[in-house]
């Protein structure tokens, strides 16, 4: 901690460690204060982990696809519109303390095996979706931090990322409409704010809207592949499930998990949905579900269960694809699993006025 001036927000003093061995996990924060002088954290220190992509069946047989030339955490695999490309993102852990670090956008050339970065590393760009004709990714980024805009990128890197969203809020890749006119995405006004389901037009003249929006957040966004129905994931019942409306009617929403869920994305055939439920084990295991969708929703079914699968159940983007081919799919996989949840929390009372004795020494 150091004081400042917040009129001229100058600092005025030199920083004091107040806590040391503060236990990080990416975007989130493991630490909190209150207005009467209290903190409280995780104690422990950053884990050191790496990450690969894999290709797992339905049976939870595994296919290690790559693993990037750092030993960083990668996050969002995307397969190419042809098959032949995963796009994705990579940060260093070491910069993680409920922060982002360095992260930047990768391509993997599933052919040649080469594995290229494509966004310098610093700027914050993340959540990568390829564009209907494969020349282009469409990502998040916070080059405008403190908000969070929309940018298209050319692969062959020809020109500089260009802007479609930055309207100051925090925007969210999601789903094409099967013309390719525009991107559903899940949007928030503020960073303190929840998170809306928007249409976002390609056409310089149309402006963006919102489609499905309630008090609650509602994220993940998936348009099946024909076109009929939207799926998603809100927090509306209390806890995060994943839900489907007819498209582009937006009729009454029909809930498809049973136990929590997150991440819906499609079988190519639009005839069955994809979801995984996070937290089991103390917030290790990972397990995916996937439920038969005909006329409506049948009901979710297990495929498997594994530790270290980098979703994290957050709400910024779906952390995993699914193979064209059949009911594989291609998701990142720690080293070693990342406790997301630590049993053990530290509370210290009175600790402004501490820091306070040692700034007036």
């Amino acid at each position: 901690a150091v004081p400042f001036d917040a009129g001229t927000l100058e600092v005025l003093g030199t920083p004091q460690l107040v806590v040391d061995s503060i236990f990080g996990v990416p975007f989130m924060s493991t630490y909190a204060v209150s207005e009467s002088g209290s903190l409280v954290y995780m104690p422990g220190p950053t884990p050191a982990v790496g990450t690969s992509l894999y290709i797992i069946d339905a049976d939870g047989e595994e296919e290690r696809v790559a693993t990037p030339p750092r030993d960083w955490l990668i996050w969002g695999p995307k397969l190419s519109p042809d098959g032949n490309r995963i796009a994705f993102w990579g940060s260093d852990p070491s910069g993680f303390s409920g922060g982002l670090g360095d992260s930047q956008l990768w391509v993997l050339d599933r052919s040649l095996g080469d594995i290229r970065a494509v966004t310098e590393a610093g700027p914050g760009d993340f959540w990568p979706e390829w564009t209907p004709d494969g020349r282009s990714l469409v990502f998040t980024s916070t080059r405008d931090a403190p908000s969070m805009g929309l940018y298209r990128l050319l692969i062959d890197r020809s020109e500089p990322p260009t802007l479609l969203l930055g309207d100051g809020a925090m925007a969210q890749v999601g789903t094409w409409l099967p013309d390719d006119s525009a991107m559903i995405i899940q949007r928030a006004a503020t960073p303190e704010s929840h998170y809306d389901l928007w249409l976002l037009p390609m056409a310089a003249d149309e402006e963006p809207g919102p489609l499905v929006q309630g008090p609650d957040n509602q994220l993940h966004p998936a348009l099946s592949p024909d076109g009929r129905w939207l799926a998603y994931a809100s927090d509306e019942s209390g806890r995060y499930e994943v839900y489907v409306r007819p498209y582009p009617g937006l009729d009454e929403a029909t809930q498809v998990s049973r136990a929590g869920g997150m991440g819906p994305a499609w079988r190519s055939d639009s005839r069955e949905l994809y979801f995984y439920v996070s937290g089991g084990d103390g917030g290790s295991v990972t397990t995916f579900m996937r439920v038969p969708i005909q006329e409506g929703p049948g009901e979710p079914e297990r495929m498997w269960s594994r530790e270290g699968v980098a979703t994290a159940g957050w709400p910024y983007g779906i952390a995993y694809d699914v193979i064209p081919d059949g009911d594989r799919l291609l998701l990142p996989v720690t080293d070693q699993p990342i406790p997301w949840f630590l049993p053990e929390l530290r509370l210290i009372l009175n600790w402004s006025d501490e820091l306070q004795q040692r700034f007036e020494r």
